[in-house]
């Protein structure tokens, strides 16, 4: 009997899906009589006795919050959103909302000095991402430059390298 609804199953699940491909063996093997006394259900949970402390426990305020889900990541409210066109919609918590500046950056920022500063030009440059070829640009990760190729490891480097000595226990 289970052969041939199992027959059944594996010709429909092939029929119905291109993706599973089912080997004229396979269609064609009989299942042995373990294999029906596995595929069997189980009926065990009907012989299980429940006391009536189980039946009538309560959980305690600590199990109740150690079974609420974990919040992985903070609500955001409309009022926390800040948008700019350049950086996008970014969360700013309710700490940074409510941040005060201390008394010495208080001062620093009240010089009018500090309102007319510009950044140097050597500041600009560094402050610019690196841009780097992708390795469908023709980038390739594994190259050696020749400056590394020729480069000579410092005398403390090569201290440090060496292995620790090893002594046989007699």
């Amino acid at each position: 009997m289970w052969t041939t609804v199992l027959l059944f199953l594996l010709q429909a699940c092939a029929a119905c899906s291109p993706i599973w491909s089912v080997s004229a063996a396979a269609l064609k093997s009989m299942a042995t009589k373990r294999l029906e006394e596995l595929a069997q259900p189980k009926l065990e949970y009907e012989k299980l006795q429940v006391s009536e402390a189980v039946k009538s426990a309560v959980p305690s305020p600590c199990i109740l919050q150690l079974a609420r889900s974990k919040r992985r990541y903070p609500t955001v409210a409309r009022e926390s959103l800040i948008w700019s066109p350049e950086q996008g919609i970014s969360i700013v918590t309710e700490a940074a909302r409510s941040a005060v500046a201390t008394p010495r950056l208080q001062v620093l920022a009240s010089k009018p000095s500090a309102m007319k500063v510009v950044a140097s030009n050597c500041v600009h440059i560094l402050a610019k991402p690196k841009v780097r070829k992708g390795i469908f640009e023709g980038y390739d990760p594994y190259l050696v430059t020749q400056t590394a190729k020729q480069a000579q490891a410092s005398s403390r480097v090569l201290e440090l390298s060496t292995p620790l000595p090893r002594y046989k226990k007699i």
